[in-house]
């Protein structure tokens, strides 16, 4: 894949479900990154979807000829009144898309929208 470059960071929507499966399953199966030891399935990646849309948490991500390299997101972070000002945010990058500040930007910019959010 090529360097995104200055590609944008740009909203994700329902058709780019198959490589964040495909970046979450990476990170699963090969980092310590997620608590989980067995590899999400589509219907486990669409209700963490529509449970980010209903909750207005909006999933960021960056594009390199046309294929997802990164996402972000965020949500709230334990479901208990004291952590309601709190929020879980994560970031995940495709395995030959690492060290090029592509997670870098998704954070920043997840951060400055969570912040006005």
């Amino acid at each position: 894949m090529s360097d995104p470059g200055p590609a944008p960071v740009v909203p994700c929507g329902a058709g780019h479900l198959p490589a964040i499966r495909a970046i979450y399953n990476d990170a699963i199966l090969h980092t310590t990154a997620l608590w989980e030891y067995v590899p999400r399935s589509e219907e486990t990646i669409r209700a963490w979807w529509e449970t980010k849309r209903s909750g207005g948490y909006p999933v960021l991500g960056i594009e390199a000829d046309g294929d997802l390299v990164g996402f972000a997101s965020w949500g709230p972070f334990r479901p208990f009144p004291a952590y309601k000002y709190s929020v879980e945010h994560s970031v995940y990058v495709a395995d030959g898309s690492r060290g090029r500040g592509i997670g870098r930007r998704l954070d920043r910019k997840s951060t400055r929208l969570n912040s006005s959010h």
